[in-house]
């Protein structure tokens, strides 16, 4: 009887480790607001946190490529757009549902302070107008969006670079 050997890990746990350490660094970049600028916390995350969003953007685009590259039908086919275009379509519908929940509750926040902070009322067409690009994942394509949900600069980003590569 023949035996069947589980596939080798091939995952690289210094990437891992380097994605880590790029995730704390982007994050203490994003906080770098709360610090005082007296720490020293505060000089390092605004020295090196944006290289840490730029390497670890390029690090996951990478990995998002690899990805593409392993599904059978990607390879076995000559119709190298339509898989793109598919597999994209595959990463969105995976993270649509926790995005627009996102979308949402940053839209209720933004409306409460337009109506109990601001007392402007007419300025919430113009958010859900501006919205629109993040909703399609297309405010980094040269959309100036209203940022209800900065970070999802990332994920539009990566959307608009990956069946390019």
């Amino acid at each position: 009887m023949e035996q069947t050997l589980a596939p080798k890990n091939t995952r690289n746990y210094e990437i891992d480790f380097m994605k880590l350490i790029l995730a704390v660094s982007v994050l203490g970049n994003h906080m770098r607001s709360l610090i005082s600028t007296d720490n020293p916390w505060y000089s390092i995350t605004n020295k090196w946190g944006w290289i840490s969003v730029h390497l670890f953007f390029a690090i996951s685009g990478y990995f998002m490529v690899c990805s593409y590259m392993k599904r059978k039908e990607s390879l076995q086919s000559d119709n190298y757009g339509k898989n793109a275009f598919m597999y994209l379509m595959d990463k969105i519908k995976s993270l649509a549902f926790p995005i627009y929940i996102s979308l949402a509750a940053n839209y209720v926040w933004y409306i409460l302070r337009c109506i109990i902070v601001y007392k402007k009322f007419n300025i919430l067409l113009t958010y859900f107008i501006e919205a629109i690009p993040e909703i399609l994942f297309v405010n980094m394509a040269g959309i100036d969006p209203h940022d209800l949900n900065p970070p999802l600069w990332y994920l539009s980003a990566m959307f608009i670079c990956t069946p390019v590569l």
